[in-house]
């Protein structure tokens, strides 16, 4: 089963060895879609194609 993580990714608990908050796939697409539609074109340093 793939492991779908919650954005924004809790660096914290997992500093404290504790596990990654796992989401159900269509919530990984709608926080996914939400964060494309949010991010600026140009925003991303590593593709500059990815935002609206």
């Amino acid at each position: 089963m793939k492991a779908y993580y919650k954005i924004p990714f809790d660096f914290e608990s997992l500093t404290a060895k504790n596990d990654a908050d796992k989401i159900s796939l269509d919530t990984s697409v709608s926080q996914h879609l939400f964060l494309l539609a949010t991010t600026a074109l140009g925003e991303c340093k590593f593709d500059e194609t990815y935002g609206n």
